[in-house]
């Protein structure tokens, strides 16, 4: 736009003798030249047009911030509980010690967009990253585990036997999901490899919604934790509810087939759970392996042949902070 407003100088001014110098006199010189307007009208143009993603400006999109050619960087601090078993055991005031910052550069990225034939509505994958760029501080940092300094704290005052069920039930959203990824495993190594064409055949699913269903990274059947989303909509009571059969395109006859299907893997994967657990009543629901996960630790340890053992549910979870499990503070 410089090169416009320039070009307009030169012409305006050798046509009205009006001479343009110095940045402070630049807008007085276009509005006397009478270019104002037309420069005014560009810009809003331009602005207005790169906040709306379309065909000409994908490639500002694709990277954010990088494209608009700008940094966004998250500045983190942990607190390093100096005191742990002094408060714990003695009831001393926690001291905690601000550690970073733990700087970390955050960006989004826009893949395989896809636009409408009117170009109003696109699709496209989103992945976000948190790149480091640096930190002040080096090494391992004690940290509060709220949710076992709570019992603890709370076993000062009450009952041991009397407060482990209000415990377990507090924890049972990480526990509880235990029995559903047990599922979603054995399904994925056994199941999966060599049973996906005859599935889709019964179901009548073409070769582009398979490669979808194949591929997608989310509800889809491309690795364990998708295929988990998938466990977990064909257990709810209505798997329609679920929104699945939008999700991939299906038809309802399609999707229902496909969801009988899967459903027979998941009784097939039950009875290897009730056979590797000796569970009351002779099926292994999620509140029974929970209750065993949590008292000894034994359907990590001891898991169907072919299913990886874990000493603890957070070895299989990056996202759980210190040892859910109860059995591991009286090891």
């Amino acid at each position: 736009y410089w090169s416009s407003l320039r070009y307009f100088f030169f012409f305006s001014s050798r046509r009205r003798h009006t001479r343009c110098s110095g940045v402070s006199w630049a807008r007085r010189c276009v509005q006397e030249t009478g270019t104002w307007g037309y420069l005014q009208n560009k810009l809003e143009s331009k602005y207005k047009s790169d906040q709306v993603l379309s065909k000409e400006n994908q490639a500002k999109w694709a990277q954010i911030p990088e494209g608009r050619k700008a940094n966004l960087s998250r500045d983190f601090y942990l607190y390093e509980f100096e005191n742990g078993l002094e408060t714990l055991l003695f009831g001393q005031e926690p001291i905690l010690i601000r550690k970073g910052p733990f700087t970390y550069k955050e960006s989004l990225e826009l893949k395989d967009i896809q636009f409408s034939e009117d170009e109003k509505t696109a699709n496209f994958k989103v992945t976000s990253k948190q790149d480091p760029q640096q930190q002040d501080n080096e090494g391992s940092i004690k940290t509060l585990n709220v949710g076992q300094l709570s019992f603890w704290n709370a076993r000062i005052i009450a009952n041991l036997r009397q407060y482990a069920g209000t415990v377990l039930i507090q924890t049972q959203d990480v526990l509880l999901s235990l029995h559903n990824e047990l599922l979603a495993k054995y399904i994925f190594k056994f199941n999966i490899p060599s049973g996906l064409t005859q599935l889709y055949q019964t179901a009548s699913i073409g070769t582009a919604n398979q490669e979808f269903i194949n591929n997608d990274a989310y509800y889809g059947f491309k690795n364990v934790q998708s295929t988990l989303g998938f466990v977990r909509a064909c257990l709810l009571q209505d798997p329609l509810t679920s929104g699945l059969k939008e999700y991939f395109q299906l038809t309802t006859e399609q999707f229902n087939a496909l969801v009988n299907g899967f459903k027979q893997w998941i009784q097939a994967a039950q009875d290897q759970l009730d056979k590797a657990y000796t569970c009351e009543g002779g099926s292994c629901t999620p509140q029974i392996l929970a209750s065993k996960q949590w008292n000894s630790g034994v359907v990590t340890k001891s898991p169907p042949e072919g299913i990886d053992a874990l000493e603890s549910i957070k070895d299989g979870n990056s996202t759980i902070r210190g040892y859910p499990e109860i059995f591991l503070y009286f090891n």
